[in-house]
């Protein structure tokens, strides 16, 4: 595999080109931890098309 095939790979989500054409930035990850019951994960992100 070429380099360029890999950054491919790691750059395509798999969920489409809407997805796939968005910058995401996490902001903040929170996780809430409820014993016996599991956690809640939250992320806020800030998104921006990418550039052509």
């Amino acid at each position: 595999m070429t380099a360029l095939q890999l950054q491919r790979e790691r750059t395509q989500s798999g969920y489409g080109s809407t997805i796939d054409g968005i910058k995401w930035e996490a902001e903040t990850v929170t996780h809430e931890i409820i014993p016996d019951q599991g956690w809640v994960m939250t992320v806020d992100v800030e998104t921006q098309e990418k550039a052509a």
